[in-house]
């Protein structure tokens, strides 16, 4: 009889990637948090919100692009479009169903891509921070990372799109 193989959660995928990269990391559990204003609204957690960076999915064809601000900040979508190299109609928020496909729960959006097909893109205020807050793939479940060692791990360099 043939075995049925669960897929791997976005959430093992991304500790899986903090583990091979050897990264400094702490897991945070909390209440669920669907958005960085959750987060501005209690003062219960274990760590700093002030150092709380939140990803935004968009979608750009069939790539899909992760932003990462300040959970205080707004995308500057002039900006943005010229950091993408693209025009606004061809960037378009990433529907539920995708992000559910690739395995992220309400929430719990990462900076730490599970797909190939993945361009993470952060903004520059990161630099400012030593250990950032970020999401898990779950989304009662928080990152507290060396804000160098995410920056490794996704291979990319900052760029200004925040407001």
């Amino acid at each position: 009889m043939d075995q049925i193989v669960k897929p791997r959660n976005a959430h093992e995928i991304i500790i899986a990637k903090l583990n091979e990269y050897g990264a400094s990391y702490t897991l945070h559990s909390h209440e669920l948090l669907l958005s960085s204003k959750d987060a501005y609204e209690r003062d219960n957690f274990e760590f700093d919100v002030e150092n709380g960076f939140k990803t935004l999915a968009f979608q750009v064809g069939e790539q899909l692009v992760l932003a990462v601000i300040h959970g205080r900040d707004k995308v500057d979508y002039k900006k943005f479009y010229a950091v993408l190299e693209i025009n606004r109609k061809d960037l378009k928020c990433a529907n539920a169903e995708l992000l559910l496909s690739l395995g992220y729960e309400p929430g719990g959006i990462s900076p730490i891509p599970v797909a190939e097909n993945t361009r993470v893109i952060v903004d520059s205020a990161i630099l400012k921070y030593e250990r950032i807050v970020c999401g898990s793939g779950i989304g009662a479940t928080s990152i507290e990372i060396n804000s160098r060692d995410l920056l490794n791990i996704v291979g990319v360099i900052t760029k200004s799109f925040a407001k």
